[in-house]
């Protein structure tokens, strides 16, 4: 089940089910390239038991799976976002347990131009940091993604620029 063309990455972490404190479901990520939703690189994700040797897929979202085509990829997927650039994403680890957060930073390029940007300083950027939660809603289990909260400290008032000439292709 899932994306399985191109390349895959499979970081992982636990959280809550949404119905007890101690229920603890795993959220299995795996990255493909290409295959994602609308072309190129992207993060699906799976919901299930983890024992320390094997994942088990969650019995509701299996039944889901089978009945939710991936645009483009052919295969049934959830996703943890649609877009073209969200690719190897990471989480981290240590969160301290009053915080107890699980958040996510993808790559936000694709392998069908990653190569072809021009630039000769750096190519590339990541994702805003994003909170990852388990939500229940009538469709069953499934990973709800927001900006970190830390984000709204760092908007300001807007800044007027006064027109300017570009002069060349990296102006």
């Amino acid at each position: 089940m899932g994306g399985t063309s191109g390349r895959l990455g499979v970081p992982r972490f636990d959280c809550d089910d949404g119905r007890r404190r101690d229920a603890r479901k795993y959220v299995l990520l795996v990255s493909v390239n290409p295959g994602g939703p609308n072309g190129g690189s992207a993060t699906q994700y799976f919901i299930g038991d983890f024992d320390g040797h094997q994942f088990v897929l969650d019995p509701d979202l299996r039944s889901r799976l089978q009945g939710t085509p991936a645009p483009g990829a052919g295969a049934p997927a959830l996703w943890v976002d649609y877009g073209t650039d969200d690719y190897a994403g990471v989480t981290w680890s240590g969160i301290p347990g009053t915080d107890g957060r699980h958040l996510f930073l993808g790559w936000m390029s694709n392998w069908i131009y990653a190569q072809k940007v021009p630039s000769e300083q750096w190519r590339s950027a990541m994702t805003v940091p994003r909170e990852l939660k388990l939500v229940r809603t009538s469709r069953g289990l499934e990973l709800h993604s927001t900006p970190i909260a830390e984000l709204a400290g760092l908007r300001a008032s807007g800044k007027h620029m006064d027109r300017q000439a570009v002069r060349s292709d990296l102006d």
